[in-house]
């Protein structure tokens, strides 16, 4: 598998620091055997300074005291470590740089040789600071990460005719839940709800898409948030063609409309009537870039190994929605079997996309072959260039792929500098005794699994199942989208608010 240092940033050191380190920590490990702890060593004899008489002498580390002391983290975070010398002259000295840092135990914790600990699995470790030959040593425990559920809040009553897939924004004040509502009757909406940041006051409510007979009902929408604006693009359907459309809103209490892609963006064919090649314009996945923002669809093409797997990019003007450019993406060299629903985010100067590759035809002939539901299948991760290039060599990889069952529509993903969140539907069986999850993922920034969270589960039963959740993080608060019920137009969707 491709080592995560390919993928991410890489933190490299100098031949000198690798000396010092293994010097370091063979000492730490002499100290550990011994039951050594807090200062060790001989402090040199006094010498004279470089240039002066032999009345002067240059100070002596005497002790080292490294904070803070007995630290805990959370597994998949960081903690800043600090050494401190103290010299026979009386004065103290930061000497965090020059230290020479090891960890007993690099499994649970490694440590840069700044002082910076990367916390890796639960557990313990010491943690030693070397310089001079004194050293100081302090345990660290580390926590493992956990989600704690909130509450549940429920979009709609039954005055308004159910809702269905919420796609969820929030800011540092308000949240913003954008969902597929009047589901009960013939004139579906696109509606959001703006709630305070505790989703505990509704403070504004709006329809934003309307039934109309030019372009049909509201089907499908997925949005992706920058700074004070939301980006929505959705799929509304009429009898004889689907269309897509876009939109951008502002993050306020009125989400005034700011601009228009032309609409439609662009004309589908209805899926029972889809061929290869043809473009699926449903579950359309936003990307916002730091000039642009991109709507990703995905071309028919066979649900098994021999698919290929091609998704249709469009790129558009932040500020006007005007179309600039669009482009085919062929990632049948890196995944198989028909490019899914996927999720996308832009970090650090990269794109990342996780999508699904097929990994066994197992499935691909029964009754949801039209559907994301045929053939078992993986998650990968794909790093690309802003110009949307990448080296298959080393910046993709797999990074959730449980035994014979599928893992797919993957309808959200983020990071938050210290975390990869990832959401998406994993089917397990078959029809009719098999079960349906809604699942979030959250790994460490090397794509180390932490912890998983089944939020939603249904069985797949003769009425399907239709599971798409979605996902937003902001701050210690995860936010996930939920459909009502095992099929579309009965129930009400929710939204789940996690604390870590």
């Amino acid at each position: 598998m491709t080592p995560i240092s390919d993928l991410m940033v890489s933190y490299g050191e100098g031949a000198s620091v690798k000396v010092k380190k293994a010097v370091a920590a063979a000492t730490l490990a002499t100290l550990l055997a011994c039951g050594g702890g807090g200062t060790s060593g001989t402090p040199v004899s006094p010498s004279p300074a470089p240039g002066g008489d032999a009345g002067t002498t240059t100070p002596i580390l005497q002790t080292i005291v490294v904070t803070p002391a007995d630290p805990g983290v959370v597994a998949g975070s960081s903690v800043q470590l600090t050494a401190t010398g103290a010299y026979s002259d009386g004065s103290t000295r930061d000497i965090t740089s020059s230290a020479a840092w090891t960890s007993a135990d690099t499994s649970v914790a490694t440590v840069g040789s700044s002082g910076l600990v990367r916390a890796k699995a639960s557990g313990t470790t010491k943690v030693a600071a070397t310089s001079g030959g004194i050293t100081d040593i302090v345990t660290l425990t580390v926590r493992p990460l956990s989600l704690t559920r909130v509450k549940k809040v429920t979009l709609t009553g039954s005055g308004e005719g159910g809702s269905a897939r919420p796609e969820v924004v929030a800011t540092s004040d308000r949240v913003f839940v954008l969902y597929l509502g009047h589901i009960g009757g013939m004139s579906r909406t696109f509606d959001v709800k703006v709630y305070d940041r505790d989703m505990t006051t509704q403070i504004a409510a709006k329809t934003i898409v309307s039934s109309t007979a030019s372009f049909g009902s509201p089907t499908d929408i997925r949005v992706a948030a920058d700074g004070g604006y939301l980006y929505a693009f959705y799929e509304t359907s009429a009898p004889l063609s689907p269309f897509l459309h876009g939109a951008k809103y502002a993050l306020n209490d009125a989400f005034d409309l700011i601009a228009s892609a032309s609409s439609p963006i662009t004309t589908g064919r209805p899926l029972p009537t889809l061929a290869e090649g043809d473009e699926i314009i449903n579950d359309p996945a936003p990307l916002v870039g730091p000039v642009s923002v991109f709507v990703i669809t995905r071309i028919w093409s066979t649900i098994a190994s021999a698919g290929k797997t091609v998704y249709r990019v469009r790129e558009f003007s932040k500020d006007t929605m005007a179309q600039v450019r669009q482009f085919d993406l062929d990632l049948s060299s890196v995944a198989d079997g028909r490019g899914r629903v996927t999720s996308l985010l832009y970090s650090t100067g990269s794109i990342y996309m996780a999508l699904a590759t097929t990994v066994s035809d197992q499935g691909a002939g029964d009754a949801n072959k039209s559907s994301d539901d045929g053939a078992q299948c993986d998650i990968i991760l794909l790093r690309m260039n802003p110009d949307w290039t990448f080296d298959a060599s080393k910046d993709v990889r797999v990074i959730s792929a449980e035994p014979d069952d599928r893992e797919n529509y993957i309808t959200g993903l983020r990071t938050d500098g210290t975390y990869f969140y990832m959401t998406y539907k994993q089917a397990t069986g078959l029809p009719p005794t098999g079960e349906q999850r809604a699942v979030i993922k959250i790994f460490d920034m090397d794509l180390n699994l932490l912890l998983k969270e089944i939020v939603t589960s249904v069985a797949w039963g003769g009425a399907g199942g239709e599971i798409r959740p979605s996902l937003e993080v902001r701050g210690n608060r995860v936010f996930s989208g939920q459909s009502g019920a095992q099929q579309v137009g009965t129930g009400d969707a929710s939204v789940y608010l996690y604390e870590k």
